[in-house]
C-alpha cells in the first residue's frame, strides 16, 4: 500500500467515524422507557414512594401519572420533567445525558460501517 492510498483510507475510516457520530435517529419509546427508568431510579435512591414524590410536586399530578412516566408509557413535557427533577433534588441536565447513554447502548446498531441510534 502506498502513502497515499493508506491516507486515503485512514480518512475514509476517520469520516465513517465522524458519520457516525452525527446520525443519530431517536426512537421516542425507547427514550421514554430510558427516561422512566432514570427518574424511577433517583425517586428509589432517596428511598421514596411515588406517594412522597407526589407531595413534593408544585402542582398536581396523579399516583398513576407519576408510573406511566416512570415506565415510559406516557410523554413527560419538559416544564412537567423539570418539575419531577427538582423535586428529586437532581437537575433535568444531569438526566438528559445518562437517558443518551443508555438508550445508546440499548438501541446501538451496526449499519455497514456507521452505526446508527435509536432506530
Amino acid at each position: 500500500m502506498t502513502a497515499s492510498s493508506e491516507k486515503f483510507s485512514r480518512n475514509r475510516v476517520m469520516n465513517r467515524s465522524v458519520h457516525a457520530l452525527i446520525t443519530v435517529r431517536i426512537d421516542p419509546m425507547t427514550y421514554q422507557r430510558v427516561l422512566g427508568d432514570e427518574l424511577r431510579k433517583l425517586r428509589k435512591q432517596r428511598g421514596w414512594t411515588r406517594k412522597v414524590l407526589q407531595g413534593k410536586l408544585q402542582t398536581e399530578v396523579s399516583l398513576q401519572t407519576l408510573a406511566t412516566y416512570e415506565l415510559g408509557t406516557r410523554q413527560c413535557s419538559v416544564v412537567r420533567l423539570a418539575e419531577i427533577c427538582l423535586a428529586l433534588e437532581a437537575l433535568p441536565q444531569g438526566i438528559a445525558p445518562r437517558t443518551c447513554l443508555v438508550g445508546h447502548q440499548r438501541n446501538a446498531t451496526k449499519v455497514g460501517q456507521t452505526r446508527l441510534f435509536w432506530r
